[in-house]
């Protein structure tokens, strides 16, 4: 994705119902890792790849499904985090906006998440000894 791109991304801001969902800033994405994670080895346990998405839509539809029903049991945490708001405000989104919102926050970011094993060691790479 070419820097022009990533830009769109960040800064490209959608709202759905009293909420606006947009890509995430840094610290939303270093405090979601942790779930991100456990979504990725959930997700590559049943043999789904974020490369597959895109490749067709009715295939795109079953992985989104998936990632749905992966990060449910997470919702309000990753909905809290994602729109600014707080878990309990997340937890008492009626079941069918909170779903809409969790898909949008999953599109926003996609690229986000498609990119996460590369940025990891590309953060690695540049440690040196002795950095904590």
């Amino acid at each position: 994705m070419s820097e022009a791109d990533e830009l769109s991304v960040l800064f490209n801001e959608e709202q759905v119902d009293s909420y606006t969902v947009k890509g995430w800033t840094l610290r939303q994405f270093q405090a979601l890792v942790p779930i991100i994670l456990e979504a990725i080895d959930a997700l590559r346990e049943k043999g789904i790849s974020w490369d597959d998405l895109g490749e067709d839509q009715g295939k795109t539809m079953a992985i989104a499904q998936e990632v749905v029903r992966v990060l449910a049991p997470r919702a309000d945490s990753i909905l809290a985090m994602s729109l600014g708001i707080s878990e309990e405000e997340a937890g008492n989104i009626d079941l069918s906006l909170a779903s809409i919102l969790l898909i949008k926050v999953v599109s926003k970011n996609i690229e986000h998440l498609k990119n996460l094993p590369a940025r990891i060691m590309a953060m690695v790479g540049t440690m040196t000894p002795g950095d904590s």
